[in-house]
């Protein structure tokens, strides 16, 4: 009896930790499966929109498995999907995991590429923030006039005259101010930007700036030349045979 105590304990302990969020039925989902979804680092509108669609989901679901049973077809592609997951969790462990993107790469593929990286409109390096309230845009406003790091979580982006929405692109070009911008109303959220770089047009792109888009370039040639590797491997090390049919 006293063991029984002792892990009811610890379990009402872990749930208090993980809380439940959200409920549909005997379904359950914990924060600890949103930061499982979203990583460690959220900001409460992700939260929100991911909550909705996991509800949304469990809804279909309940719905769907009163009206519809397994067949040989659907077997098959359950069958098929499983070897999928299974297949890119083994490349993401076994092949992927030793790609490693150092400096030098990036550097060299930057010096390599230059017309790549020349920004043929104005554009601008900004720093963003995002916010449900008027009052909390505010205090992130402030925040940064004051060099200050808002609570607030920030996206560092490149962007382009003319790919925003309106209010921000008018905003962020209207006079290429290096002072904070903001807030600035858009689909039910406030906006506050910081300028860390105007470029006009036909400049090169500091690679501090476009350092994201080389290792993602970098990061899909090193992929797929891994896999090929692999492949090449298996086929080297596994007896396969193709059967050519009279009918080729």
């Amino acid at each position: 009896m006293l063991a029984l105590v002792l892990v009811s304990g610890c379990d009402l302990l872990r749930f208090h930790n993980d809380p439940v969020v959200a409920r549909v039925q005997w379904r359950r989902l914990r924060t600890s499966d949103i930061k499982e979804a979203l990583g460690e680092s959220f900001s409460p509108q992700n939260e929100d929109m991911f909550i909705e669609q996991w509800v949304d989901r469990q809804l279909w679901y309940i719905e769907a498995k009163k009206n519809v049973r397994m067949n040989d077809h659907l077997r098959s592609q359950v069958k098929e999907y499983r070897s999928s997951l299974i297949v890119r969790e083994f490349q993401e462990q076994k092949v992927f995991n030793k790609i490693m993107i150092v400096e030098n790469e990036v550097l060299d593929y930057y010096d390599k590429h230059h017309e790549e990286f020349i920004s043929h409109q104005q554009s601008a390096f900004i720093e963003i923030y995002s916010t449900l309230s008027r009052e909390a845009a505010s205090g992130v406003l402030t925040a940064v006039k004051n060099s200050e790091r808002p609570l607030v979580p920030a996206q560092l982006k490149l962007v382009h005259k003319g790919g925003c929405v309106e209010p921000l692109d008018k905003a962020i070009f209207a006079n290429n101010t290096k002072s904070p911008l903001g807030p600035i109303f858009h689909a039910g959220k406030y906006y506050v930007i910081s300028i860390i770089q105007y470029y006009p047009e036909n400049s090169l792109l500091h690679v501090e700036h476009v350092r994201d888009d080389i290792i993602q370039k970098l990061q899909v040639a090193a992929r797929a030349n891994a896999l090929q590797k692999k492949q090449k491997e298996l086929k080297d090390h596994i007896n396969v045979k193709i059967f050519k049919t009279s009918d080729r």
